[in-house]
Parts: structure tokens; sequence; C-alpha cells
């Protein structure tokens, strides 16, 4: 008699265990139409695991690089080369609204420019012209993807001397 207590005991301690073994999903077999995320996503208890930022992918350019070579010819003149191409000739600021006078670059060509006009193929906004040349303003994405206002100073180009 004992040992029939001891036998139902021990079976109905793993009568639990086999219930839960049986009830167990099944995982998916070879015939099943998963792609490997689906199937590991499946295993993981991390929601959209695989729809995350890698952060050890370097980010892309935080602008578009336009070439020298190609500018944009539907853009204002004023907005087709690079920044740094612009060059200030001269700066008229003894009134209330001052001017500057910048070269076109690739021609001989020299523009009336005052605050607040476009300048550059990066948006640029002139923000200030004072004696030492011109304050512009330029938004930009950096690697994190946030805008940022970057200022750039295109100072008065020096004259040569010809002798």
């Amino acid at each position: 008699m004992k040992n029939i207590i001891i036998f139902i005991f021990i079976l109905c301690s793993f009568v639990p265990v086999l219930t839960a073994h049986a009830l167990a999903a099944d995982p998916p077999g070879p015939d099943s139409n998963l792609t490997v995320e689906e199937f590991l996503q499946q295993l993981s208890s991390v929601p959209g695991i695989f729809s995350r930022k890698d952060p050890f992918v370097s980010a892309p350019p935080p602008f578009d690089i336009v070439r020298q070579d190609s500018p944009k010819k539907e853009a204002p003149i004023l907005e087709r080369y690079p920044l740094g191409d612009y060059s200030v000739v001269a700066v008229m600021s003894g009134s209330k609204y001052p001017r500057a006078l910048v070269k076109i670059p690739n021609t001989e060509q020299v523009l009336i420019v005052r605050e607040k006009d476009k300048l550059g193929n990066r948006r640029g906004v002139i923000k200030k012209i004072d004696r030492l040349g011109l304050t512009v303003a330029e938004k930009q994405k950096n690697p994190f993807g946030h805008i940022e206002e970057q200022e750039v100073v295109l100072g008065v180009a020096a004259r040569s001397k010809k002798k």
C-alpha cells in the first residue's frame, strides 16, 4: 500500500510538467514561410528588435554636397554655389541699411546684397553686414539629425597691390 501511495505521488508531481510541455507552442517547422527576422523576433522578448537603428553604423552626411562643377541652374545666382566660393569685394556700412558687393564665382559679375538676403547653396541668410564683412547663418543637419544654425563670416577680400 505504501508503494502505491509513493507511485501516485510521483506520478502526480510529473503531470503538470508533462501537461505544460504538451501545451507549449511548437516552433515553426522548415515548411513555414517566416523570414529569419520574423523567426528571431518570435524568440526575442524585445518588441521591434529588428526595426531599431544600429548605433555602430556611421551616419549619412548632414547635407547634400553640391559640386562647384555642376551648380543648380534653376536656383537664383546667389544660391547656386557654396558659400566659400563667393567673395566680398566691398562693404557700404555708413547708412541705416548696410549693403555689400559680392563677386559671383566663375564670372566677373558683382551683385549688391543686403541683410536677410539668401546666399550660398545651403540656404544661408545674411544676418549682419559690418566693416569686417558678411555674417551668414546656415542651417544644416548634424550627424544626429538635429538642425543646427552655423554662422560663417565672409571677410572683405584684400586688394592686391599692382606695381
